[in-house]
């Protein structure tokens, strides 16, 4: 399937309603378009499907990252392991990017670990082989752009949550996000994600009524 097609159907899915690349979707789509119309066969070499089970790491620490990927299905999740722990930075669900940017566009050992905790279907775009079509077609600078865009905003929005909000309002917000998906992340996960205990995680959930 064309990425713009996946871009445009993410569109009316319900689950990617609240994704953080809706502002920069329409751009993201006409840039594409753009692509897929003069790239042909370059293009599709550099755009890969794959179907991926459950524990799946897409990319581990220390790891240099050579691709980005679309998440058509599924749930992955962003983590680091420090004092023998894992901490949860985030979660990626479907119509999103998932990436580490540092490590595939600088060239830079990963310092998170990207692993899929649900059977997925993710789209893989390779970075190495969309560097060097850049040279041969500069819409793609543009894609890379709004990708950027993307990915600062999805940073922003992290950083203003951690800062900003307490840990129920992070846990109603994820939960407000994507309602059904969230029930499927194991509570540790989630604690991890929002700073806190389980037990904790468990008085939050026990005072609110979804």
């Amino acid at each position: 399937m064309l990425f713009s097609k996946l871009l445009i159907e993410s569109k009316s899915r319900s689950e990617c309603s609240y994704n953080y690349m809706i502002p920069y979707l329409d751009k993201l789509i006409h840039s594409v378009k753009i692509l897929e119309n003069i790239a042909s066969e370059d293009y599709l070499e550099a755009f890969k499907q794959q179907t991926l089970s459950k524990g799946y790491y897409l990319l581990k620490e220390g790891e240099v990252s050579h691709h980005i990927w679309f998440l058509e299905k599924g749930i992955g999740r962003l983590f680091t392991i420090r004092n023998d722990i894992e901490v949860t930075g985030d979660f990626f669900f479907p119509c999103e990017i998932v990436d580490s940017y540092r490590s595939s566009a600088l060239g830079l050992p990963s310092n998170v670990n990207i692993q899929l905790i649900q059977d997925s279907v993710v789209y893989s775009l390779n970075w190495d082989l969309i560097s060097e079509l850049k040279l041969k077609y500069p819409v793609l600078w543009e894609i890379e752009k709004i990708l950027v865009a993307c990915h600062a905003g999805w940073i922003e929005e992290r950083v203003y949550y951690l800062r900003y909000t307490t840990a129920k309002e992070r846990y109603l917000d994820l939960f407000k996000k994507q309602p059904l998906l969230v029930k499927e992340i194991p509570l540790t996960y989630i604690a991890s994600f929002l700073g806190i205990t389980l037990e904790t995680l468990s008085r939050i959930r026990a005072s609110v009524k979804i």
